[in-house]
């Protein structure tokens, strides 16, 4: 068995490159070569920073090969970032017609990785879909899923629930999507304390990280924080709402809340927090969620897309309304005032991640998936 994952990256300017999906499939492939399949990644690389750097090098000593296809430097107008884009497109249908029989895997990006991989003539094309994006309802992404679908290209969901997505309000037909559960593993020790940010161990601690982007709904948080000024907050990620996010904070009068932007391993600074909060109003998983659970923090997230099915409905973590101000503080000040519900909450959280999402049942049901693909007629999607 011989697969080649293709991916995108793109670093620096304060991006945190290396977030859910591209951990995934960073995790993903190293799995993979541990099992002895014959693994490849391709990486799309628009501008390189050490976080993406160090994911590599981690890649790379586990065995899978690395191709970068790097956009070339250029002037930064409209004109010509567009041209070397497309010319990355380019060496990457080149780069992939040398490798037409072997199972090609495909992530986030829907359109131009896969006309790449169609005028290659690869035979044996797979996507995964994490999230349930509302854009994907528009009648012309609908017609493209079912035209790749068409075509014989393999979904995978990384949950129920975008599974559902495609094949009910998409309209992907149910035999061409296939659910693989993501799977995570537990984030690596960090040597840091409260102190390093101004907190002592006296301070009840709420926590975000994540992109600060409309989908997370930071404001409900900080506004919750607005109502217990007594609370710390932390907040861990960039985006293009940090500026308004950090004055909505400021005309709230919340001094409270700490902005620390990108971090490297920033998974690893949950344990500061004596609550982990996501707030979003859709996601596909959360997998920061799961990174929180597996390090015995517990969550308060809100009842959206893919999201109460992390925390077992409930019966991990406290779910709240996403629309509600009040619903999140009292999500907060349940855990706060209720030891026993804490440490219930923790342990449950902890079993329940690791017997559901592990990353051994995710790349056995992977390999499975790739059986299935060899074991069929390699029909060429140039000609299909």
């Amino acid at each position: 068995m011989a697969v080649t994952h293709v991916l995108f990256l793109c670093g620096g300017q304060g991006r945190n490159a290396i977030s859910g999906a591209e951990h995934h499939v960073i995790t993903l492939v190293q799995e993979l070569a541990g099992r002895g399949v014959d693994t490849e990644l391709v990486v799309l690389l628009w501008t390189s920073d050490a976080q993406i750097e160090a994911a590599l090098d981690t890649v790379r000593a586990c065995g899978v090969r690395v191709t970068l296809i790097e956009r070339h430097p250029g002037r930064a107008t409209l004109v010509s970032r567009l041209f070397r884009a497309l010319d990355c497109w380019r060496r990457l249908g080149l780069a992939l017609r040398h490798r037409r029989d072997r199972v090609v895997h495909m992530h986030m990006e829907l359109v131009m990785q896969l006309v790449a991989a169609r005028t290659a003539g690869c035979r044996r094309l797979v996507i995964t879909i994490h999230n349930d994006e509302p854009h994907y309802l528009r009648p012309v992404v609908r017609a493209w899923f079912r035209r790749l679908a068409a075509w014989g290209v393999s979904f995978v969901a990384i949950t129920d629930h975008v599974r559902r997505y495609l094949v009910g309000p998409v309209g992907v037909r149910p035999v061409s999507v296939r659910t693989i559960r993501y799977g995570v593993t537990k984030p690596p020790a960090r040597a840091c304390s409260r102190a390093d940010f101004g907190l002592t161990d006296g301070d009840f601690v709420v926590g975000f990280v994540g992109r600060l982007t409309a989908q997370k709904n930071v404001q409900l948080l900080i506004r919750a924080m607005a109502m217990r000024p007594d609370i710390k907050c932390l907040i861990v990620g960039e985006g293009e709402l940090r500026l308004e996010l950090e004055r909505l904070a400021r005309g709230l009068g919340c001094g409270n809340v700490a902005f620390l932007g990108s971090q490297s391993g920033a998974a690893s600074l949950m344990p500061l927090f004596d609550v982990f909060c996501l707030p979003s109003i859709w996601e596909g998983l959360g997998v920061v969620l799961l990174e929180s659970m597996l390090q015995g923090v517990p969550i308060v997230a809100s009842r959206a897309g893919a999201i109460p099915a992390v925390p077992d409905e409930g019966r991990c973590g406290v779910l709240i309304d996403p629309g509600s101000v009040s619903s999140l503080v009292d999500g907060i000040d349940l855990i706060r005032s209720n030891p026993h519900v804490r440490r219930t909450l923790i342990r449950s959280a902890q079993a329940h991640a690791a017997a559901v999402y592990g990353v051994g049942r995710m790349s056995q049901e992977t390999c499975r998936l790739y059986d299935d693909l060899c074991l069929k007629p390699a029909t060429s999607a140039a000609a299909a």
